[in-house]
C-alpha cells in the first residue's frame, strides 16, 4: 500500500567504471513539521542481482555524503542540514538504515528516520561500507 510519487531530484550512484550501483530520489515539500533545511528521501535502492548482499546499505551511506548534500543544496538554492525518510516494514527497525539514520517514530507498518546531511564524502562512505559490510573480500 505504498503510494508512489515522482521525486524532485533523483541521482544515480555509479561505480568507478560507470556501472550503476543504485539510485536515490529526494523531494522538499515543507510541512509544519519539516524544517526548510530538511529534505525527504522518497526512495533509495541498489541494483539486483548483485554479488554484494548489503549493497543497499552503501546507497543509504551515499545519501548522507557531502556530494549529495551539495547537489541538493545547489538545486534547492538553500542549506541542506538533514535528510528524513520512511521505511515501510512490519518490523520494528529497518536494518538498511540502522547505524546511519536515527529512528524518529513510526507506526504499525512504517518507521521514520532522520540523519544529518553531509556526514562524510562518497569516498569515506565507500571505505566505511567496505570495512563493515562488503562480504565479498
Amino acid at each position: 500500500n505504498i503510494v508512489t510519487v515522482s521525486g524532485t531530484w533523483s541521482f544515480a550512484l555509479l561505480d568507478g567504471k560507470g556501472r550503476l550501483i543504485g539510485a536515490m530520489s529526494f523531494t522538499h515539500t515543507p510541512t509544519k513539521n519539516q524544517s526548510m533545511t530538511e529534505v525527504y528521501m522518497l526512495s533509495d535502492f541498489a541494483i539486483r542481482p548483485t554479488a554484494y548482499p548489503r549493497l543497499s546499505k552503501l546507497v543509504v551511506a551515499a545519501s548522507l555524503s557531502r556530494e549529495v548534500q551539495e547537489l541538493l543544496k545547489s538545486r534547492m538554492v538553500r542549506r541542506v542540514d538533514s535528510i528524513t525518510t520512511t521505511a515501510f516494514t512490519g518490523k520494528a527497525e529497518s536494518m538498511k538504515y540502522r547505524g546511519l539514520y536515527r529512528k524518529t517514530g513510526g507506526g504499525e507498518d512504517y518507521v521514520n528516520y532522520a540523519a544529518q546531511a553531509g556526514r562524510w564524502t562518497l569516498e569515506e562512505a565507500l571505505r566505511w561500507w567496505t570495512d563493515q559490510h562488503d562480504k565479498s573480500k
